[in-house]
């Protein structure tokens, strides 16, 4: 018999069980942790494994979840409580299965809202985003400019005191670049007050009233002109995005899909409540 060579009869005394786990060094240790701490291995929290489910969710259709509680489709868990009840007590089911039925045909309905919500929250979120501040700012300060007008040339008339306090801000925004002097402004609670309160704004611009509605009339045609000029552009980028993005043939995809789905379990139920 031929005798077995030295570092066979090594491997072979060595069995899988009994071998030693391979140690690392300090050096390798140290590294590791480096390389967990720069790329994510996950969440490690329940909450956080629960809330990565829905990072891929876009316009909701397909998720299999009752309520999405992040992103652009963001939904109140009580909100949808009150319209499942709602949907099954009005399907009137009478049994275990009839009453699944009826919970699967109201989870469809609250899931054939999502596609329609998610086209308006896209737009408005690719619209707001897109602004140029000088849009943006004309958009926020048109209604204030306008209410202003109003007030200046009728404050004789029935304001808010909301109105009567945007009507002085904007008097002094009209007549002065620099209006430090006469901040913070009091609150005009009534007419009298207002009246006495741009009274002296006036007084100490040295200008009249005539002069503050001019000056205020022409921001307002400033600001309707930059919202004339930009506000198409930005639409028009907003909708090239939705074509780019495909999402109305996704949306009618989700629309279609949902559909089948609802008339299927519809069906279902009303053969059942027939037999």
């Amino acid at each position: 018999m031929d005798e077995q060579p030295d570092s066979d009869l090594k491997r072979d005394s060595a069995a899988p069980s009994e071998q030693q786990p391979r140690r690392i060094t300090a050096a390798q240790a140290a590294a590791r942790a480096e390389n967990g701490r720069k790329h994510s291995t996950g969440p490690k929290t329940r909450e956080g494994k629960e809330a990565s489910k829905l990072n891929a969710v876009r316009h909701g259709g397909y998720s299999s979840s009752p309520v999405i509680s992040t992103g652009l489709l963001a939904e109140d868990h009580s909100v949808y409580e009150e319209f499942r009840d709602g949907i099954v007590d009005s399907l009137l089911p009478d049994g275990m299965i009839e009453t699944h039925l009826a919970g699967n045909i109201a989870s469809l309905l609250w899931r054939s809202r999502r596609p329609s919500a998610y086209e308006a929250a896209f737009l408005a979120k690719e619209f707001s985003g897109a602004l140029p501040f000088q849009l943006a700012h004309a958009l926020h300060q048109l209604p204030s400019e306008e209410a202003a007008v109003r007030v200046m040339k009728d404050p004789e008339g029935s304001h808010s005191p909301e109105d009567w306090h945007i009507a002085a801000i904007m008097c002094g925004h009209a007549i002065s670049l620099d209006m430090d002097d006469n901040w913070p402004l009091p609150r005009p609670v009534d007419r009298v007050g207002w009246n006495a309160l741009v009274d002296r704004i006036l007084s100490d611009a040295g200008r009249t009233r005539g002069f503050a509605i001019e000056r205020m009339e022409r921001r307002v045609a400033d600001a309707r002109s930059v919202i004339d000029e930009l506000l198409p552009v930005v639409q028009r980028g907003a909708a090239a995005k939705v074509v780019a993005e495909d999402l109305l043939l996704k949306i009618t995809r989700v629309e279609g899909h949902l559909g089948r789905e609802l008339s299927r379990a519809l069906a279902q139920l009303r053969a059942l409540q027939e037999q």
